[in-house]
């Protein structure tokens, strides 16, 4: 492997490992905040990547990172909703706290490069850390609007599996729920398999409207931003 790609590589790793285990802080962060105190005593409540990292998840995250294929997990923040006041609503916010968190952190790392841009600190770096810092903000941009849009599918154990029930009447998002649970990872794997062994691109499909809305929330960001 050449230096150009190795480090094309690491920047990918580094990014990915960076934004899930903000999106597993986000979830812990919230659900603390509405009162279950679950995810602080297993530990979670931190921007560690060891607390949150799954061992598997990162091996193949390693790997794959070679190829130029973003593709791991974390290990999912463990929640007592019993412990809320409003289960159904604070479980909600607990699932759209992950994926908003990506969004989040994909828009201040534009503000960040920006306003270092801006500064004309950017440019006053050698030719090779100008290309390290331009790697590293296409890696933390698409990495984490592609987490905003891939938790949001309704499918296990994506954060959209309760988020689109707790959005529907409640017993039809009980009903729901219950049969995204006992369908488990199967619909998951499929539609992997149907992105990579075939030309149908159902992922990217499904996730085309996240993704647009996404850039388009980045866009105003920037728009909005005094000297951008």
């Amino acid at each position: 492997m050449n230096p150009d790609a190795l480090r094309e590589a690491l920047t990918l790793f580094c990014a990915i490992v960076a934004s899930l285990s903000f999106h597993e802080a986000a979830h812990a962060w919230t659900a603390v905040r509405l009162g279950d105190p679950t995810p602080e005593d297993d530990g979670r409540l931190s921007l560690n990547p060891l607390n949150h990292l799954d061992p598997l998840g990162t091996l193949m995250l390693a790997v794959l990172a070679l190829g130029g294929v973003g593709l791991g997990w974390a290990k999912p923040v463990q929640v007592e909703p019993l412990n809320f006041r409003n289960p159904r609503r604070d479980m909600l916010l607990v699932s759209l706290a992950g994926p908003f968190s990506n969004l989040f952190l994909a828009a201040g790392t534009l503000a960040l490069f920006g306003a270092l841009g801006a500064a004309g600190l950017l440019s006053a770096l050698p030719s090779e850390a100008q290309r390290f810092a331009a790697d590293a903000l296409r890696a933390m941009l698409s990495v984490n609007v592609a987490l905003f849009a891939f938790n949001l599918l309704p499918v296990f154990p994506l954060d959209g599996h309760r988020i689109l029930p707790a959005l529907l009447p409640e017993r039809r998002g009980a009903a729901l729920e219950e049969r995204l649970l006992r369908w488990g990872m199967r619909p998951l794997a499929v539609l992997f398999l149907l992105e990579w062994l075939t030309p149908l691109r159902p992922l990217a499909w499904l996730m085309a409207p996240a993704s647009r809305f996404a850039f388009r929330a980045l866009d105003l960001a920037v728009a909005w931003l005094p000297g951008f």
